[in-house]
């Protein structure tokens, strides 16, 4: 050690990095790292190499001097110049995970060569790594597969694995499952988990190797207990399967939990979905939440739909529509299909995001264009209406088509009516019996609805009244409203169907319980006339006024007649008779624009005013009611109101005459008689 110490100090750099190593390691000397570093340095900018190399590692390591990354790549690379394969391999390193220098993996790749050249297994390893995935250099997995070759015959376990993958599957080298396998085995003899794993995959599917579940299990569960999160959910799998063990759900559970816990996605979800359906566990909401949560955070695009899913409808989450946007985003940002459409959908309708057509429409497209359905029905929607999008008829029907194509039961039944209507294409009514049938035979109800109305108006058919009220009653138990009126009014015609009042006022209930205004003036007049129900006049008026409440033109006529000759119980009040026939009128009911010429005419709750009663029965004649007809002749014949006019008077006499009104046959010989007399 003296000799050692005299040679150092004489200068001899040699000498130096010995005399350092001593210190390092307390051979011969107390361990000292500040003498290691001191003579190390010494020794090293005489340019001895080990030395150089020596010193990067005591500046990497932060051991007798202070830590400094960029100190230890600068002695590595001189070292790694000096050709020292360690140092070398070292500065490759520092390039690929920027230690100490700026990333540059063109130049990690070069010095990855130097010292794979040198025989560095590392290197020859990362080399083969860095060709299969195209790291600084253009991908080339048979770069990749002679490379870990290379490493792996030097026995590189994780090259040996990476090998053996190559095998199995044909990457840049022909497949080959039997020398997968060998090398599999190579590497897990040496405690490599996922050689272990991929081995025991081999084994359980007989890949390269006779099938053999118990030796599956035991490769798996060496895998599992290295820390393996693959191995810990396919021994999940095992129990869950009574794959090479005995069958054992809570067992399967454990591992899953296992896996999940240690950040596998796949298990996090399946763990999820159990807890939601509650499968081989207790359905539990906040569990499946919980799990969905960690798989999103975690960036799984399914795992957020899922998330945004619960928070849209609240299952083990207080609702929160704008958490739900967030989430449905996140995923949507990833091209999830299923997130843009219900994010869309959201737009759509301003639920916790603010209503932007636009956008809805945009991402509709989005998850249409990825062949989702439902997106694509909602987005010949927006064509449809020209919501978000300029209305275009051909375009909706175009979306409507790719979504019935694949049985959107909703999208069929636009299909149908477009066709039907002949709106964005030509009209054909055996389409439109297809499409509306295919609805149909899906479960929709108002498609069941289209082809009563199909079978009731004889488009495209012979009017069928059996299998009119055949669709409509599948259609009202499915709980359409506009079906239930049909079936209703069918019942108490006997169109069709025996002739049934009491159910027809059944039928009538779910109807206006289902929003139809028209069915609660209907249920009024069964109500007044005894129809289906016993008669009672107190809940006809009831239904009357709903039906006002809900602008039913019928009713707010019914209840105007019903105030203007005090009945129903209602004392006599041409004021509110006045307003209710104006509100219909507005709505074009002929019978109250003509009672309000009639009110005009008398001046009762307005000032007589021919010419406001000529208006009013002008616009019920022309709406081809007989009455108004008849007094228009009248009014025209006399010149109240209007400028007499006989050549009229005796144009809607006739009107009227040829539909079969008595009085204008009567009055249009009278008027014949009178110019015969001149």
């Amino acid at each position: 050690m003296e000799k050692l110490r005299l040679q150092a100090e004489a200068g001899d750099a040699e000498a130096q990095c010995a005399l350092a190593c001593c210190y390092d390691n307390g051979e011969g000397v107390e361990q000292d790292f500040v003498q290691s570093v001191y003579w190390w340095r010494l020794s090293a900018e005489q340019g001895y190499v080990p030395a150089q190399f020596n010193l990067g590692c005591a500046y990497a390591s932060g051991e007798g001097v202070e830590q400094n990354a960029q100190e230890a790549f600068a002695w590595w690379l001189r070292a790694a110049e000096g050709g020292d394969a360690d140092a070398q391999y070292n500065v490759a390193k520092c390039y690929d995970s920027a230690e100490g220098v700026e990333q540059d993996y063109t130049k990690a790749v070069y010095w990855y060569h130097q010292a794979a050249e040198r025989g560095c297994m590392e290197s020859q390893y990362e080399l083969g790594r860095h060709y299969q995935y195209g790291y600084g250099v253009e991908e080339d997995k048979a770069f990749a597969a002679n490379w870990y070759r290379r490493a792996a015959e030097q026995g590189h376990a994780q090259a040996q694995c990476n090998l053996g993958v190559m095998y199995d599957y044909g990457l840049g080298i022909e497949k080959d499952k039997a020398e997968a396998v060998r090398l599999y085995r190579l590497a897990a003899e040496q405690g490599n988990a996922q050689a272990c794993c991929n081995l025991g995959c081999s084994y359980a599917s007989g890949d390269g190797v006779e099938q053999d579940d118990s030796q599956a299990v035991l490769w798996t569960r060496k895998a599992a207990e290295l820390g393996n999160f693959v191995a810990l959910y396919n021994m999940g799998c095992a129990y869950e399967h009574g794959e090479g063990v005995e069958q054992n759900e809570q067992l399967a559970v454990e591992w899953y939990r296992r896996a999940a816990e240690a950040d596998y996605v796949k298990a996090q979800i399946l763990l999820a979905n159990w807890y939601d359906l509650g499968h081989n566990v207790q359905q539990d909401d906040e569990l499946a939440v919980y799990w969905y949560r960690r798989a999103a955070e975690l960036g799984d695009a399914s795992a957020q739909y899922e998330v945004g899913f619960h928070y849209y409808h609240g299952q083990g989450v207080e609702q929160s529509y704008s958490q739900a946007a967030e989430w449905y985003a996140k995923a949507a940002e990833q091209g999830y299909a299923l997130a843009q459409s219900c994010l869309g959908f959201m737009y759509d309708c301003g639920r916790g995001v603010k209503e932007d057509a636009e956008e809805a429409a945009r991402l509709y497209r989005a998850a249409a264009e990825q062949g989702l359905a439902t997106a694509a029905c909602n987005l010949g929607f927006m064509y449809d209406n020209g919501r978000g999008v300029v209305a275009d008829a051909a375009e909706a029907v175009r979306w409507y088509r790719i979504a019935a194509e694949q049985d959107d039961m909703y999208a069929c039944c636009n299909l149908g009516r477009s066709y039907a209507v002949g709106e964005g294409v030509a009209q054909d009514y055996s389409q439109a019996f297809r499409w509306f049938s295919r609805a149909a035979e899906l479960g929709d109800a108002l498609a069941y609805y289209h082809l009563g109305i199909m079978y009731s108006e004889g488009e495209g058919m012979p009017v069928d009244g059996a299998k009119a009220a055949a669709c409509f009653r599948k259609a009202a138990e499915k709980g359409d409203p506009s079906a239930q009126l049909n079936l209703a009014l069918a019942l108490v015609r006997g169109d069709g169907v025996e002739q049934d009042e009491y159910e027809a006022f059944t039928w009538m209930q779910s109807a206006a319980e289902g929003g139809k205004p028209v069915a609660w003036y209907n249920l009024g007049k069964m109500y007044e006339l005894g129809v289906g129900v016993e008669a009672d006049v107190a809940e006809a008026l009831n239904c009357y006024r709903r039906g006002v409440e809900l602008e039913n033109a019928d009713a707010q006529f019914r209840l105007g007649a019903a105030y203007a000759e005090g009945e129903l119980g209602l004392s006599k009040d041409t004021d509110e008779a006045f307003r209710l026939y104006t509100l219909a009128a507005e709505q074009e009911l002929h019978e109250a624009e003509y009672a309000l010429c009639v009110l005009y005419v008398q001046g009762e709750a307005v000032e007589a005013d021919p010419q406001m009663a000529a208006e009013w029965c002008t616009r019920a004649a022309k709406g081809g009611m007989l009455q108004a007809q008849y007094f228009l002749g009248y009014l025209y014949a006399e010149g109240l109101g209007l400028h007499k006019n006989l050549s009229m008077a005796r144009e809607w006499y006739e009107k009227a005459a040829a539909a079969g009104h008595e009085a204008a046959r009567e009055a249009l010989a009278e008027l014949e008689k009178k110019n015969n007399r001149k």
